[in-house]
Formats: C-alpha cells, sequence, structure tokens
C-alpha cells in the first residue's frame, strides 16, 4: 500500500536551494536597483527615443523582469508543493511585497507606451526589425489602453493586490492543506485497490 511519503515531487534546486537561500534576496536587491535605474533613464522619454532605443529599452525590462519572477516562481511552486509549512506562505507573502516594490518603479513605462499614437508605433516597428519580437508584447498592453489609471491610482491598485485576492488565494490553499477528510470505503473496494497497488509497484 503506498503511503505518503512515497509521493513524488519536483525539485527547485534549478532556480534556489531552498527558503533559506541568500541568493534570493541577492536576485531581488538587484531586481529593484535595475528597476530604479530603469525608470530613471526612460520615464517621460519613450515618445523621444528611436525604435533602436525603445527595443533596447523592452529587452531591459525583460530581463529585470526574468530576475524577480524567478524568485516569485520559486515561492509558488514551493507553497503549491506544501502549503501546510508556514515558511512557505511567508516567502510568498514577503516576496509578493518585493516584487510590488520592483514593480512601482516600472509602472510608468506601460503608460508611456499606450501614450504614444498608433502610427509612431507603427513606423517603430516597421523601421527596426529586431523590435518586432516585442510586437505581440506592446500589443499587449496597448489593448489596456482604455481601462489605465493614473500611475499613482495603477500603484495603489499593485499595492491593495497584497491584501486582497493574493491574500484570499493563499489562505484559501494554507486553510485547504490543513483540512483532513474521513472517507467510507467498502473492504471489496479497499482489497482490489491494495491489489492494484501492489502490482503497480512490481
Amino acid at each position: 500500500m503506498s503511503n505518503k511519503a512515497n509521493l513524488p515531487s519536483w525539485s527547485l534546486e534549478d532556480l534556489y536551494s531552498g527558503v533559506n537561500d541568500l541568493a534570493i534576496e541577492k536576485d531581488f536587491q538587484e531586481a529593484f536597483r535595475r528597476a530604479k535605474d530603469f525608470r530613471e533613464k526612460y520615464q517621460t522619454k519613450l515618445k523621444e527615443i528611436s525604435a533602436e532605443e525603445l527595443c533596447t529599452a523592452i529587452t531591459e525590462l525583460e530581463e529585470i523582469s526574468e530576475i524577480y519572477f524567478k524568485g516569485l516562481i520559486f515561492a509558488q511552486l514551493l507553497h503549491a508543493a506544501d502549503s501546510s509549512k508556514k515558511e512557505n506562505g511567508a516567502l510568498v507573502s514577503k516576496l509578493s511585497q518585493r516584487a510590488t516594490e520592483i514593480r512601482e518603479n516600472l509602472t510608468f513605462f506601460d503608460l508611456e507606451i499606450n501614450a504614444l499614437s498608433s502610427e509612431q508605433i507603427n513606423k517603430s516597428l516597421e523601421s527596426y526589425f529586431p523590435l518586432k519580437k516585442y510586437q505581440h508584447f506592446i500589443e499587449s498592453i496597448r489593448k489596456f489602453k482604455p481601462y489605465q489609471l493614473s500611475e499613482k491610482e495603477e500603484i495603489l491598485l499593485e499595492k491593495l493586490e497584497l491584501t486582497g485576492s493574493e491574500a484570499w488565494s493563499r489562505l484559501f490553499d494554507e486553510t485547504l492543506a490543513r483540512t483532513s477528510f474521513k472517507l467510507k470505503i467498502s473492504k471489496e473496494k479497499k482489497e482490489k485497490k491494495e491489489e492494484k497497488e501492489e502490482k503497480e509497484e512490481k
């Protein structure tokens, strides 16, 4: 008969060694520093830069996102694998907060992309071929143009997510992980199940 200890589990060591891996903090510090530099370099300047410079900006944004998303994905997978461990939930909460701080410096980018005219966007895409790689990304941003708010309001909504839907989702996962259920199985079904498991183990 199988038991919980023998159930398969995924290895996340390709990302980080564990909850206390110092590389997590190092990566988030780097992402935060680069996000601040990105804001200083590009805020209020997107309407003036060339297609090549826009491509460079999006590439930089992509690199920053990859750094902190690596930590977020690690924390979320760890929590999904075992949401009964408090340290896993604490890591998700901590890194979500840090990610929000990083994104505060990047919020302007979507707003300024949407401030550009369609003519300017199309001209940039046509004049510099490497930018074509990010065409879908740019179009995805511009779909939200009718619904965007001011930068301050967008940042506020980002912060509210930490105590809103994200918090409720995590609470649900943790509550469900602590819940146990009793099932009544007939003796005949139980014997058949054990026979099947024994055959599979052989």
